[in-house]
Parts: structure tokens; sequence; C-alpha cells
């Protein structure tokens, strides 16, 4: 997903979109590290604040970049993804030291709250922008139908994590449980966000200003 997006030189939003790949994909290795159990206790505590951290700018970028792509399309690409990395790495930060306070001081309901609750809502959000974008556009029925599919696949990773994670181990003999089908259903998601931009990304080279011998022109 990656290699294709930075394959579309002169998309919308690609670079936003390839700064939440690998968000993602940081955030999925880390996890992959914690759950090998491999790491000292010691350690596990700054390890699970930076992973979490990146679980929460990871859905952050994914807002904040749709927000740039659609309504701060004007100001130019550098400055808006600028203002993605920008922001995110602020929000990273400010997550990474929320967390580990709250972690180091046990609060179980602060922690649910801002990497699960916030980032529910964030992604509420990004929904309604982007359902607004498609009707501002009068898209076709395939980019609503990726859209309606991510969020559903969002919805269903979400499930097995409070509901039925003993059924699913205790069916498949311990080998699967509930984190399992929670990665396996975001990933989908994750694709299906991926094909749902691709449906919707003008594929159109952005104006640039550039000042030649004191006159601005267009490129």
């Amino acid at each position: 997903m990656i290699k294709g997006a930075n394959k579309k030189y002169s998309a919308v939003g690609r670079k936003e979109m390839v700064t939440f790949f690998y968000m993602y994909l940081a955030t999925i290795s880390l996890e992959t590290v914690l759950v090998s159990g491999v790491l000292k206790k010691n350690v596990l505590v700054y390890l699970t604040s930076l992973q979490l951290s990146f679980a929460n700018s990871t859905v952050f970028c994914l807002f904040i970049g749709g927000l740039t792509s659609t309504s701060l399309v004007d100001i130019g690409l550098l400055k808006s993804i600028l203002i993605v990395r920008v922001v995110t790495f602020v929000y990273f930060v400010t997550s990474i030291v929320v967390i580990y306070m709250f972690l180091m001081a046990k609060n179980s309901f602060i922690i649910c709250f801002f990497t699960f609750i916030l980032n529910l809502g964030l992604a509420f959000l990004y929904l309604i922008l982007q359902v607004l974008k498609l009707i501002r556009l009068d898209a076709e029925v395939w980019a609503y139908g990726t859209l309606i599919i991510s969020a559903l696949f969002f919805m269903s990773g979400i499930l097995p994590l409070f509901f039925g994670s003993e059924y699913i181990a205790l069916l498949s003999d311990r080998y699967l449980d509930g984190l399992f089908f929670f990665h396996l259903f975001i990933f989908c998601g994750i694709i299906m966000i991926h094909k749902y931009w691709l449906s919707v990304c003008e594929n159109e080279a952005e104006c640039i200003s550039l000042i030649v011998k004191g006159e601005i022109k267009n490129v």
C-alpha cells in the first residue's frame, strides 16, 4: 500500500496517506515486540507507552490528514503535509507523556479514555468528514461502499476484544484469541481506507507558486 500510494505522484493527500501507513506499521511492529514476551518487565512500561502513543497518533494522523487534504488543499501540498506531520508529532509526544504518567499511576480509566474512547471519536469525525466530502464531490457509489466497509471492519475488530475472546481461544485450542481477529479486521479496514482514498483522490497536480525574477507564476 505504501508503494502504491507513493506512485500516485500528483494525487491529493498522497504524503498524508503514506505518513498514516508508516504510523500504522510502527504501531503493529511495536505490538509484535510487546506480545512476544522477550522484554524485561522494567522495559515494558516504556515500550507500552510508546506503542499506545503510536496507535493514538495513527488514528489522529488519519483524521488530520483527511481534514487538511479536503478543507485545506488550497494551501499547497507542502504546507498541508507539514501541518499533518507537526500536529501529529505534538499529539504523539503528548500521548507518551499522558499514557506514561497514568500507567505509572495505574489509572486504567484515563488510559482507556485516551487510547480507546478518544480514538473512536476521532474515527467517527473522520467518517463524517469523508461523507460530507463525498456529497460535495458527488462521488460514485463505490466510494461510499469502501468507506462503509472500512467502518464495518473497524467495528468488527473492536468487538472480539471485549466480547467472545475466551470462546475464540477455547474453540481454537488457544492458538487464536480476540487480539488476532482485532488486528485482522483492523488491517482489512486499513486496506479499505486505501481503496477509498484511491477512489476519490484527484489525480491532478496542485498549483505551486514560484517566484521567478520577482514575478509569481503558477505551475
